[in-house]
């Protein structure tokens, strides 16, 4: 439902029963439990460093399917005291749509910049505007994984922003 292969979600909760091989009455909390389980070890997490040494500027780009929570996240990752939340922070909103309503309001709430680019070439422009900012998070549209050239609009948001790291919202 939220853009996962159905052979991949098989596999998790394959995975996941054997976890609990030779039990009879498995619970939808434990097969869960199983698929998070497998899950952690199918993805590499993120260590965020709380050294507060200077860094060149950061440039975070949010990928992930419609509806997943990425401007949350950004919103998030932004405001978070042990993550960016004592550092400049910038963001970038490629909705084709315009930023949300939800950014909007974050940012006369926050003080914190959010940039509209709707295009790929309003990118780079988007990104010298916040130069001076610490932490630069490109909140990418959603867009499922079985749309077509979806692999190709990935590798072009990679291409433009070059982001220092990438995160993956689930």
């Amino acid at each position: 439902e939220r853009g996962v292969e159905r052979s991949l979600a098989s596999t998790f909760v394959q995975r996941s029963y054997f976890l609990y091989d030779g039990e009879h009455n498995i619970s939808k909390t434990n097969i869960i439990k199983g698929v998070k389980s497998e899950m952690e070890k199918a993805f590499i997490s993120y260590e965020f460093s709380s050294n507060e040494k200077v860094r060149k500027q950061e440039i975070i780009l949010l990928v992930g399917s419609t509806g997943v929570g990425k401007s949350t996240t950004s919103m998030k990752l932004a405001t978070h005291k042990d993550l960016y939340g004592r550092k400049k922070v910038g963001i970038i909103s490629t909705d084709p749509y315009g930023p949300t309503t939800a950014l909007r309001s974050f940012e006369k709430i926050t003080g914190i910049t959010v940039v509209e680019a709707k295009a790929f070439d309003e990118i780079k422009l988007a990104i010298e505007t916040l130069q001076d900012r610490d932490v630069i998070i490109v909140d990418t549209p959603g867009s499922s994984p079985f749309a077509p050239n979806h692999l190709e609009k990935l590798e072009k948001y990679i291409e433009t922003v070059s982001p220092t790291e990438i995160f993956l919202v689930l």
